[in-house]
């Protein structure tokens, strides 16, 4: 039986961009560094045509399917269809929307592995310097900073005002999990051009760049955060150390975009390797 990864989804800004030099559906590459565990590798842009392929060709082949993104995996879910990625729907939903994460850790007195996260009910009358970031968008896309008397009521609809933390270091970091518990975990230690920075933006620049293997204790953290889950997947997400304290941001279960990038594709590899690994076992 021919062993295909399906890479579920497509998100072109990972396909060879002109802007990143991304290029995550490398099937030469991958090829010839999984070619002990997959036979080939095709790509399926919607649910639809992942039907007909799962009923029609897919019915002779064991497929790994590897969804790109948040709402893929979201599709999947809700199709019911196996894919190297499962969790608890509520919890996941949860997870993909910031301000029902951030009001998950709060219920479950973990808001103190985050900066503070401000409500309406907060004196706001501070020059405070807070990072606002819309809760659906993604990549750096509707993230602002400014001070905290500066942000408008409307804001906190559909917003989540962090408090920023300073340093010129920010940790990229990448985790395989299976039922729940960490199989594999590294980090990208970026260092940028400045102290007050936002990932991503015209304006910042990576001046350092090195892979980091993260210790026992952020990865108990992280367990910890995503235990109710019982998550099979990878997941990434960007935090800093304040006076050698975990800051998460965000969480986000899917691919993290770094290993689309042409210097990290041997990570991409390993997680891919390590998600396989997991499904078949």
């Amino acid at each position: 039986m021919k062993k295909i990864l399906v890479f579920y989804g497509y998100f072109e800004r990972w396909d060879d961009s002109a802007s990143w030099g991304k290029k995550l559906y490398n099937k030469p590459y991958l090829l010839k560094h999984l070619a002990d565990c997959i036979n080939n590798i095709i790509i399926i842009k919607d649910i639809e045509a992942l039907k007909t392929y799962l009923s029609g060709d897919g019915l002779q082949c064991k497929n790994y399917i590897l969804p790109t993104l948040q709402w893929h995996i979201q599709e999947l879910l809700n199709a019911g269809i196996k894919s190297l990625f499962s969790a608890n729907t509520k919890f996941f939903n949860k997870l993909c929307y910031k301000k029902t994460f951030f009001d998950m850790l709060k219920e479950r007195n973990l808001l103190h592995y985050t900066s503070k996260v401000y409500s309406r009910s907060d004196n706001l009358n501070s020059d405070q310097l807070v990072v606002v970031k819309h809760s659906t968008m993604a990549s750096s896309k509707g993230v602002s900073k400014k001070k905290l008397n500066e942000v408008h009521d409307w804001e906190f609809n559909e917003h989540i005002i962090q408090e920023y933390v300073h340093g010129s270091e920010e940790y990229d970091a990448v985790f395989v999990f299976n039922k729940g518990k960490i199989t594999l975990a590294f980090a990208f230690l970026c260092g940028f051009n400045q102290d007050e920075h936002i990932k991503a933006h015209p304006n910042t620049k990576i001046i350092s760049y090195k892979k980091v293997i993260l210790d026992d204790n952020i990865k108990n953290i992280i367990e910890e955060v995503m235990r109710p889950g019982e998550f099979t997947g990878t997941c990434c997400f960007d935090y800093k150390l304040q006076n050698g304290q975990i800051r998460i941001f965000e969480i986000n279960p899917r691919l993290n975009g770094a290993l689309a990038s042409p210097w990290n594709k041997s990570d991409l590899v390993k997680v891919i390797r390590e998600l396989i690994h997991n499904y078949d076992s």
